[in-house]
């Protein structure tokens, strides 16, 4: 993934990054209200934006917020095969 490869992207974003892969564990999308998404990765809101933008700039996240809701995808993400037998 390309994300992983750019030299960059502040530490702290690459760090808030791998945290919202793991909220978002094996799916495509995550959308979790704003306070939770704050104390699952110990930021403040202004910092969550920060991120969420450096990320952004750099074609690794998309994100929206609307009604204290955080939304995001993954651009880079592979697709990956159903099943294969």
């Amino acid at each position: 993934m390309a994300i992983l490869l750019d030299d960059e992207i502040p530490n702290a974003a690459y760090r808030f990054y791998n945290k919202l892969r793991a909220l978002a564990w094996g799916e495509p999308t995550l959308a979790i209200s704003m306070a939770k998404l704050m104390r699952a990765v110990g930021l403040k809101q202004s910092q969550v934006y920060e991120y969420a933008r450096a990320l952004r700039d750099h074609n690794g996240l998309l994100f929206h917020c609307a009604d204290a809701v955080f939304e995001c995808s993954f651009p880079d993400l592979p697709d990956f095969p159903e099943s294969q037998e």
